[in-house]
């Protein structure tokens, strides 16, 4: 893990502003995209994190997969594009959505997500895992049978929004070959404007990687707040440390896309941007810590 402490250690948060002219995202509200979309994709073959990406999984629903001849299995996914009328500046419009939640593989056959994701064993049977689910890779459209794994049982669960514990570790069906599981922090030591890394499937998105800040840390609490542009598909996403440890996982965050921008596109037209916080109404996203689980 030597390479990602230097890559971390080094990092900078590279920022991009301004919209298109049409957009309809004006109002000042707390927001999921803080001093600029500065997500990134990644690959499991040349980037200093190529064997956490590896561990990185999609949730997908059964109705998501279609099985073709061969072995080999059809990804029934939607362009970005196509799931709301996005302004042309945002990021990824053209990459597919198939995803609803992300997860990391912890032990060969055990999967860390959040507890909302899957909440019982109907959700489990309704749950498929692709691990490494990169953008070069989602350009098939299809991968083999042997690629994707199905939920076997949930092994441990807690969700209790009003204690803030929300965490799930899942059983596969069988082992997964050729991946590192990740390792899970013994403790979380967290300090103000500490840097992280985020792996997720945000809106179901092939794999993207962010650098979080970490706004606050109070020891006693199962959850911290950090600032990183996470969305709707990346509940359950790993936070890492600089030992590329899990620190934290995703929980919840603030809304991706306003709905009375959707209904003013609906009646006026133009074009919608993700939601940007406002100064002073950044009040980050919300991850579990890691740790408080009993493994």
């Amino acid at each position: 893990m030597r390479s990602l402490v230097c890559a971390l250690l080094a990092l900078t948060l590279a920022a991009c502003t301004g919209s298109a002219p049409e957009s309809l995202s004006k109002t000042e509200a707390p927001g999921a995209i803080y001093n600029g979309d500065t997500r990134e994709d990644v690959s499991t073959s040349s980037s200093p994190e190529k064997e956490l990406v590896k561990a990185t999984a999609v949730l997908v629903h059964s109705y998501r997969l279609a099985q073709a001849q061969n072995s080999v299995v059809k990804l029934n996914s939607t362009p970005l594009e196509q799931l709301y009328p996005l302004c042309p500046d945002e990021k990824f419009l053209t990459q597919p959505t198939l995803g609803f939640c992300s997860g990391t593989l912890i032990a060969p056959n055990l999967v860390l997500t959040a507890g909302h994701c899957v909440e019982n064993q109907k959700d489990c049977n309704d749950s498929h895992f692709i691990f490494g689910w990169t953008e070069e890779k989602s350009r098939q459209g299809m991968l083999p049978s042997s690629e994707i794994y199905n939920c076997k049982s949930i092994v441990k669960f807690d969700l209790n929004i009003r204690k803030n514990i929300d965490y799930a570790i899942l059983e596969l069906d069988r082992p997964v070959p050729g991946v590192r599981p990740a390792k899970i922090a013994k403790e979380v030591l967290l300090k103000a404007d500490q840097t992280l890394l985020s792996l997720s499937h945000p809106l179901g998105l092939p794999v993207k990687k962010d650098y979080a800040r970490v706004l606050s840390d109070i020891p006693e609490m199962h959850t911290f707040k950090v600032q990183v542009d996470t969305f709707s598909g990346s509940s359950g996403s790993p936070l890492y440390n600089a030992q590329g440890e899990i620190v934290g996982i995703l929980s919840r965050g603030m809304d991706d896309i306003l709905e009375d921008d959707i209904y003013r596109v609906q009646k006026e037209g133009g074009c919608i941007n993700f939601n940007a916080c406002a100064v002073g109404l950044c009040f980050g996203q919300t991850y579990y810590k890691a740790p408080r689980i009993d493994l």
